[in-house]
């Protein structure tokens, strides 16, 4: 099939103040000859052809036996125009015509717009970096009141602060309330650092969680971006109101959990001087569960390397020569008893002053954490 091609027409032509004065000459002498333009212009024969074809093309010069003769303007606008006048009211039909046609597949459209918006097809997959970065610019400016995002793993990298800092300032700009959640290690991270200053000094609010959680951006609870954390170019898109539902009612679970992500700093440095770092009595805690040093760096959002380094300080610290030795000690020091965080029965860790039996969670969670301390380490309260 054969398209139109789009563009415009060839436009008419117009007169200059040289066609002018060649047709006033036209009506003073009766008539031109190609030797009396150029004697007039003071150009050569072929100039001077150049300079009546216009006057031609205007339909204002007609020939006769001896050269060119003045036409009644009147006469020359019908010759010129009424072909394109033509045209253009057979294109205002054609248009009308078209119109009509594609205006009668609306119902049809809508009749089947409901198939279309199913649970099954409105999970989109974007399997590149620049689709999800244009489908995420595109919610951000259609956003009208919230958005909540979940960013496990630590740190983000400046690149990607620097492509969100614009959107997130627009964002705020309009009024919009913005909440952020980031893995405890993200506080380590200077980029990081500024880029929440910088956020929450227009308004946004930021916090922090111990464990690891879904990588999540949700718009006004109506479409929601996941993470892959196999593939982090891709991204799956997700439109059906349950699912969004469902997601949103996780994010605010979390951000109950979690703490004010500018008072972890203090806490830390608190922590610190007491002897130990918050960081450190986590791992601690989570080797009190029997987790391997994987599973524990996955957990809190560090590297295998990063964690081991912990247990290495943690041993040291309390003068052990093997976990099973430091659990006797930790557990003389009082390290991993009912202290600040507890693990719920789903996996998670509840951050300082988290309360398991809020939002109808067991009561028995902190029990169930003191319970694996018991189980990793109950042989060294008995030959302390």
């Amino acid at each position: 099939m054969n398209l139109p091609k789009p563009g415009f027409p060839e436009l008419l032509p117009s007169l200059d103040a040289t066609s002018v004065a060649i047709y006033k000459y036209a009506l003073e002498a009766g008539g031109l000859t190609v030797g009396s333009v150029a004697g007039l212009t003071g150009t050569d024969p072929a100039e001077a052809e150049a300079v009546l074809s216009g006057l031609i093309a205007m339909r204002l010069l007609q020939p006769n036996r001896d050269g060119w003769v003045p036409t009644h303007p009147a006469t020359a606008l019908a010759t010129l125009l009424a072909p394109v006048e033509i045209d253009i009211r057979l294109r205002e039909l054609d248009v009308a015509r078209v119109r009509e046609e594609v205006a009668a597949l609306l119902p049809l459209y809508e009749e089947h717009s409901a198939a279309r918006e199913s649970p099954t097809t409105t999970i989109e997959i974007l399997d590149n970096l620049e689709s999800v970065r244009s489908a995420l610019d595109a919610a951000s400016a259609q956003c009208r009141e919230e958005t909540l995002t979940a960013q496990p793993g630590g740190g983000r990298q400046q690149e990607m602060l620097a492509e969100a800092t614009p959107r997130a300032l627009a964002m705020l700009q309009r009024g919009l309330r913005m909440r952020t959640i980031y893995q405890h290690t993200a506080v380590f991270s200077g980029p990081t650092r500024d880029y929440v200053n910088e956020v929450t000094r227009k308004g946004s609010e930021v916090r922090i969680f111990g464990e690891d959680f879904t990588r999540m951006i949700i718009f006004d609870r109506q479409v929601a971006f996941i993470g892959d954390r196999t593939r982090p170019n891709l991204a799956l898109v997700i439109r059906e109101p349950t699912l969004v539902g469902v997601l949103a009612d996780d994010f605010e679970r979390l951000w109950r959990w979690s703490n004010p992500f500018l008072a972890v700093p203090q806490r830390i440095t608190r922590d610190a001087a007491e002897g130990m770092s918050s960081a450190k009595r986590t791992v601690l805690r989570l080797m009190a569960d029997g987790l391997k040093d994987e599973v524990i760096a996955r957990c809190l959002g560090m590297s295998v390397r990063t964690c081991r380094k912990h247990i290495a300080e943690i041993m040291q610290e309390l003068n052990a020569t093997s976990r099973f030795q430091a659990g006797c000690r930790a557990m003389q020091r009082g390290l991993i008893d009912s202290g600040p965080l507890s693990v719920t029965p789903d996996g998670y860790l509840l951050p300082d002053g988290g309360d398991p039996s809020a939002d109808s969670r067991p009561e028995s969670a902190g029990e169930r954490n003191r319970g694996h301390a018991e189980n990793a380490f109950g042989a060294a309260r008995v030959r302390v």
